[in-house]
């Protein structure tokens, strides 16, 4: 849908996965198939100034740490956006969503067996771009978050979006009401149209 509405190309990374490989494999195996496409983007027919990044659940984790270490490695091709889909920014878990549907579709249970996968050592977890939430928010580029009313991630996705705006980056915070993890694998309903329109816009402010 969005490489038709908006007339650009899609790449989905193909990163290894935990836990055969934890941090930092599959962060690692997203930000070079991002300098990938720049270094060969005559070969793939793109603009490497006109890119944005997607990344929805454990997905937006890597998406938002990618966006980082590019800013500190001083990229001249950063990302035009970030959309963050549901994302998973933060290992502490102590947030009163995490409580409220700690037996959701994405249960409590489940995101605590995500992180000790994801990071299985205390060395880990203090790596920096390990945690979006822990990182420096700075000069990052312009953010679409989108959280959902009944996900037990809806208020840490909630934090660091605060935490992106308290820095200055211009963040756009979306409350989906009466929405629960994976919602939107449901594309033919109505009510998930209207969401994907939404991101769509966003997308088309920086990209077209």
């Amino acid at each position: 849908i969005l490489a038709e509405r908006l007339g650009c190309q899609v790449f989905l990374p193909e990163y290894r996965f935990a836990p055969d490989y934890p941090f930092p494999t599959p962060f690692e195996d997203c930000l070079n198939t991002y300098k990938y496409m720049c270094e060969h983007a005559d070969e793939l027919h793109i603009e490497p100034d006109r890119i944005a990044i997607y990344g929805d659940s454990a997905g937006g984790t890597i998406a938002a740490s990618v966006c980082q270490a590019l800013r500190d490695e001083g990229s001249i091709h950063t990302p035009v956006c970030q959309m963050l889909i549901y994302p998973v920014t933060d290992n502490s878990m102590n947030y009163p969503s995490m409580k409220e549907y700690s037996k959701a579709v994405w249960c409590k249970e489940a995101c605590a067996h995500m992180w000790n996968m994801y990071l299985p050592s205390d060395n880990l977890r203090q790596t920096r771009y390990a945690v979006p939430i822990n990182g420096n928010t700075e000069s990052l580029p312009p953010a679409y978050i989108e959280v959902l009313e009944c996900d037990t991630l809806r208020d840490e996705g909630s934090a660091y979006a605060k935490k992106l705006e308290d820095s200055g980056v211009r963040t756009d915070l979306r409350l989906v009401e009466g929405a629960y993890h994976g919602y939107d694998s449901h594309m033919d309903t109505p009510f998930v149209k209207k969401e994907l329109e939404n991101r769509i816009q966003f997308l088309k402010d920086y990209l077209e």
